[in-house]
């Protein structure tokens, strides 16, 4: 290779640290960082990720001038370079193989008593390293590329392990729980960024890792002959069909597949059952005593309450929205209620809402066709539920029909000004302007003594509340990291004592992937209470004694409990029974906006309203429901994806070494192939 080669393959190989460097500590600054970094408008957004990068970039090329030696040029070098991907290769084997242990063990133990599985990983972790190392001298990984150390010395190989393990998991664990990341999540994130970041600069600076250097020893690589690689090829591809065959048995016996499968694996509904029934008895001896359905539950707040905020679940979930119907057409709303707020819909279409809920139509036809044209419907949940509030004011008098508020800043007119006007909305003051609908329309109601009782219905976090004191919810360090510039607070903020908030049940996101909400603890208490619809007050319940954990907290924990944002729960259907649903005329609807805006087709500004005219379907069809969006619970497959993911790696890393052994070994061959017939023509 020639000098030029190697500083171009060196830049690029620093170029790659570089990145994994900023994408390791912005997944951390991101979602496991608590309070540390909290506020720091440095690293936020797009322009955040870019001023990571050159920070790592000016750092890194710091050292490395310092140093005078980078990841790069010690790659470079005569014979690092295949060195270091067989280093990497068999950290990736053994990575592979520590997954699966974990995986096994999990479905081994799940169901005697509740652990975290990313703690589980990392005492598998430490004993994998501590009796690989021990008892054979290196790990499967380095025995299938031939690494062993450089010393038979014991000692000095314990040395080597202690310090690795001390160094990647306990140093990080302590250091970030006194930091207050508790979360094992959030944890396993920070090892990750605290494992690059060791290998990197020790590299860098010491041409080794701080392990190997506290124990003054290395690796050699030897040469193996091909029948031995071979062998360990075949080993390695044998466990990692058995490992397959494992995780995939795993994940069916815990999924059942009602809901379809991808590849083999069922689709990954259900999160796996809390253990110990023993602790859900408070839970499950408080639900027997709630009789009030959810919709009971709702409509006796407005006996205390003008403002009761609905929290929705996930956007896709239509179920929900019958629910919500079933509330609104109830008698007791439409005399003492009458008014609905939503986040869906545009303010300032108002009164295209206003000029529907207030039209007969002659038929379905024309009723489905309208409610298409009235708004863009990413959602077909929200679809039906206009529609059928249309039906239901046309059996109304004008006294008593039910009007629907629109309180978002993104304009829904079509499916084209929606995507445009999402990316340019003021996401900032977005949730005190939606809040500012309610708070002027209440006022107004107020002012003319009219009536001024009102239902909100808002998604996830937009509906938290103060139901603990608005001081008392404020001055918690961990609501700084729930976004409390929420809608639902805002309005709560005006009229504290006129507000209550509810919450429904759902998953949690505090680790940014769906996981049920306290370890499964309430799941299991509503299966136990046969998934019977409830509905109550969270103070003073178990429910809402318990810490709120449902949105992202960086991982860290919050002294707030669910009665201090919420008022009441709802506990509705289980997760195997939701549903989404799709909407028609959803091409008609594009083909009236193109007719009504005069759109140019052949303006190459306006192809998306061309692709959706070829996307979407015209069919006049009935209500299409399908299975809730398995990828909502992608997370219960990550463990299984990761696994799949290194073994295929794996097996490739192998592959490799197996053809560059095979190339290296007919090299030889031919060489001394060469020497014997030069020998013998000059004998």
């Amino acid at each position: 290779m020639s000098n030029f080669s190697k500083i171009i393959l060196s830049t690029i190989i620093d170029l790659i640290v570089v990145i994994v460097l900023t994408i390791t500590f912005f997944v951390v600054l991101m979602s496991a960082s608590g309070l540390i970094l909290y506020g720091t408008t440095f690293f936020s957004g797009f322009s955040g990720l870019m001023k990571t990068a050159a920070v790592f970039f000016a750092v890194y090329v710091a050292a490395a001038v310092l140093s005078k030696n980078s990841v790069g040029r010690m790659a470079t070098k005569k014979g690092k370079f295949a060195k270091a991907l067989k280093l990497i290769f068999a950290n990736v084997i053994d990575f592979a193989v520590i997954l699966l242990i974990t995986l096994l063990l999990d479905y081994a133990l799940h169901t005697l008593f509740y652990y975290d599985i990313f703690v589980l990983l990392f005492v598998i972790f430490s004993m994998y390293h501590f009796v690989a190392i021990m008892c054979s001298g290196v790990t499967f990984g380095k025995w299938c590329f031939g690494i062993k150390f450089n010393t038979d010395n014991r000692t000095v190989i314990l040395k080597y392990t202690v310090a690795k393990i001390v160094c990647v998991i306990i140093f990080p664990v302590i250091l970030f729980r006194i930091l207050g990341i508790i979360d094992p999540f959030a944890l396993f994130l920070n090892i990750v960024f605290c494992f690059v970041i060791f290998h990197v600069f020790s590299f860098a600076v010491s041409k080794t890792t701080i392990w190997a250097y506290f124990a003054k020893t290395g690796y050699v690589y030897q040469n193996q002959k091909l029948k031995f690689v071979f062998a360990k090829f075949a080993c390695l591809l044998s466990l990692s069909l058995i490992g397959f065959s494992s995780i995939k048995h795993i994940n069916n016996k815990i999924h059942t597949g009602e809901n379809g499968h991808f590849f083999g694996f069922n689709y990954p509904y259900e999160f796996k059952k809390y253990p110990n029934v023993k602790d859900i008895k408070p839970y499950t001896d408080f639900l027997k005593t709630q009789n009030q359905s959810p919709k009971e539950y709702v409509l006796g707040l407005f006996e205390q309450f003008d403002i009761v905020i609905l929290q929705e679940r996930n956007h896709s979930e239509s179920t929900q929205w019958d629910m919500i119907f079933d509330i609104v057409s109830d008698t007791a709303f439409i005399n003492n209620v009458g008014n609905i707020f939503t986040e869906y819909g545009s303010a300032i279409h108002q009164h295209k809402i206003d000029t529907f809920l207030h039209t007969v139509f002659p038929n379905d036809t024309i009723l489905e066709q309208e409610t298409a044209c009235l708004m863009y419907n990413p959602l077909g949940a929200f679809y039906y539920f206009i529609k059928n509030l249309n039906l239901l004011n046309s059996g109304l008098p004008d006294s008593l029909k039910i009007r629907l508020h629109f309180c978002d800043v993104i304009d829904y007119d079509d499916v084209i000004t929606y995507i445009n006007t999402k990316r340019e909305a003021d996401w900032t003051n977005r949730d005190s302007l939606m809040a500012q609908v309610t708070v002027d329309w209440y006022n107004e109601q107020v002012t003319n003594e009219k009536r001024r009782k009102s239902l909100v219905v808002t998604n996830y976090r937009h509906a938290h509340g103060y139901a603990g004191g608005v001081d008392y919810v404020k001055n918690q360090k961990a609501f700084r990291l729930m976004k409390h510039g929420n809608q639902g607070q805002y309005i709560w903020e005006q009229f504290p004592d006129k507000t209550a908030a509810v919450m429904q049940w759902q998953y949690t996101q505090n680790r940014r992937i769906p996981r049920p909400i306290h370890k499964g603890k309430w799941d299991l208490a509503f299966e136990i209470n046969q998934n019977k619809p409830v509905g109550f007050e969270l103070k003073n319940s178990p429910f809402g004694n318990d810490y709120y954990d449902v949105y992202p907290l960086m991982g860290t924990k919050t002294k707030l409990r669910y009665e201090d944002i919420f008022t009441g729960m709802i506990f509705y259907i289980p997760y195997s029974e939701m549903k989404e649903v799709i909407h028609p005329y959803r091409q008609y609807a594009v083909l009236q906006a193109i007719k009504e805006k005069n759109i140019d087709l052949e303006d190459p500004k306006n192809r998306y309203y061309s692709n959706y005219l070829q996307q979407y379907d015209d069919e006049a069809h009935s209500m299409k429901y399908s299975s809730w969006a398995w990828w909502d619970f992608l997370s219960n497959y990550l463990p299984f994806v990761v696994y799949v993911l290194l073994s295929l790696m794996s097996l490739s890393s192998m592959l490799w070494y197996f053809v560059s052994q095979t190339v290296r070994h007919n090299k030889q061959k031919r060489l001394v192939d060469k020497s014997i017939d030069n020998h013998t023509a000059v004998n």
